[in-house]
């Protein structure tokens, strides 16, 4: 069974709208979820969605969508061999994803000593 489900612009993962959703998803025997809603709010769902229907699996897909349907090009194949296809999509769309590849990148160091110190103390 399919359920397509669009959330409107500014769709809030943590919203009363959002766990009405994950409560359908949840009641509809659904084994998988593709989540298309864009970071970080794919991932707040797929984490909520977690604890709401623990049975589902969440993928969050971002523009794997656009990548099928044509409407975005994938990097080059030397690009992607490169691992710097997060480079060329944000060459191409600056005002929208600049910002937020920062914030990631301002976030990764502490992120990965919290992940070392959790390695040496394992």
């Amino acid at each position: 069974m399919a359920l397509e489900l669009a959330p409107p612009m500014g769709f809030d993962p943590h919203s009363d709208g959002a766990a009405a959703v994950l409560e359908q998803v949840a009641a509809s025997g659904a084994r998988l979820c593709l989540l298309a809603l864009g970071a970080p709010r794919q991932e707040a769902l797929a984490a909520r969605g977690r604890a709401v229907a623990p049975g589902v699996g969440f993928a969050s897909i971002g523009a794997g969508l656009d990548f099928i349907a044509g409407a975005q090009r994938r990097a080059p194949v030397w690009v992607r061999r490169l691992a710097l296809e997060w480079l060329w999509r944000m060459l191409g769309h600056p005002a929208r994803l600049g910002l937020r590849y920062l914030r990631c990148a301002l976030v990764l160091p502490r992120h990965t000593r919290a992940a070392w110190r959790l390695r040496r103390s394992g």
